[in-house]
């Protein structure tokens, strides 16, 4: 049981820090490992990735600094074949799209000493995205090293798409976005992939929208014109604009998630309109101990509103139980966006 619940918290990942300021900045990390050559639908992976990536970089804010490193792409057994191809800043498409298209797939995956080399250029809190198609093949242990600089202070939130990665791979890449306190998604097609690395897009885009710290006051309403949530136990108040949705068991859930390294799981009995029951719940802070669900089936409800199309609008309330016998009462709030197809919610 518990496995399976340490499990569900490594599954809620949380984008928590990497506060922007007023521009926001990202810095893509590019598998150029031979595997890349593998085939999606008669295509390589390294075409699919390079035409996906220029695709998403050109719908970012005109303002938002890009950078670009890569791995694996100049020498065939080298653990040392880094490069920063652009530095963060305000590139044109043009030298994006260069960039991009100039890495060809020759080599190892050094995944450790690329985020290393990277993280050591940066000067300001920056969000990392990484995709890759299969874990560390050099000497590291990349979830290690991206949970230590952050306890270092190195303000960086990590963010990995795994691209046709084995369930053993993934457990790895997974991992990295824990420890780097971002998000993580598996694509195994060139949709997923536009898919994966549109909702780290949108979730950087929030990231830069959002105030500089987290209210903490239960006198703060949800702002119905932007997506956000709250939630409320024995007067401490949790509040954050960031979600995501997944299925448990065959019930829809959403995951409500904040830059303190809070995480919310409602999984709701049936659709997700009117009266519900929420028939598992969970709640987390940081490294703190995991709080569930506990009671009779309908003392966890949740309640849907009326709301503008593709948006979701409610409120739930019920009592988690935590380690040591404590309870918790929690009651909460949102207005989030729906998932944009019925695909989504997985």
């Amino acid at each position: 049981m518990k496995l399976w619940i340490y499990a569900i918290v490594l599954t809620f990942a949380s984008a928590s820090a990497g506060l922007f300021g007023q521009t926001g900045r990202v810095m893509l990390v590019l598998d150029g490992s031979n595997s890349m050559w593998g085939r999606i639908d008669g295509t390589e992976k390294i075409v699919v990735a390079r035409e996906v990536m220029s695709q998403v970089l050109s719908e970012l804010p005109d303002d938002m600094q890009v950078g670009l490193a890569a791995y694996g792409h100049r020498q065939k057994e080298s653990c040392e074949d880094i490069e920063v191809l652009l530095p963060v800043g305000n590139h044109s498409r043009t030298e994006l799209e260069a960039a991009i298209t100039s890495v060809q797939p020759k080599g190892k995956t050094p995944i450790t000493a690329a985020l290393q080399l990277v993280a050591e250029g940066l000067d300001a809190p920056t969000q990392l995205i990484l995709v890759s198609d299969g874990k560390e093949t050099c000497e590291g242990d990349p979830c290690e090293l991206v949970r230590n600089l952050r306890e270092r202070g190195v303000d960086v939130t990590v963010h990995v798409v795994g691209f046709d990665v084995t369930p053993e791979e993934g457990e790895q890449l997974n991992c990295i976005a824990e420890a780097g306190g971002g998000l993580y998604a598996n694509a195994g097609t060139a949709d997923e992939l536009t898919a994966a690395l549109t909702d780290i897009r949108e979730t950087v885009i929030e990231e830069v929208a959002a105030p500089a710290e987290v209210k903490r006051t239960a006198a703060v309403a949800i702002d119905r014109s932007k997506a956000g949530w709250r939630l409320e136990s024995e007067g401490k108040v949790y509040e954050g604009r960031l979600f995501r949705f997944f299925t448990l068991k065959g019930d829809p859930m959403i995951q409500l998630i904040n830059r303190d390294a809070v995480n919310v799981g409602l999984a709701i009995g049936g659709e997700m309109t009117g009266d519900r029951i929420v028939t598992y719940a969970m709640f987390v802070e940081g490294r703190g101990p995991v709080c569930e669900r506990v009671g009779p089936e309908d003392s966890f409800q949740i309640t849907f509103e009326p709301s503008e199309e593709g948006w979701l609008t409610g409120s739930f309330s019920g009592m988690l139980a935590c380690p040591e016998y404590r309870a918790m009462p929690v009651e909460g709030s949102f207005h989030i966006k729906g998932p944009r197809t019925e695909t989504e919610v997985k």
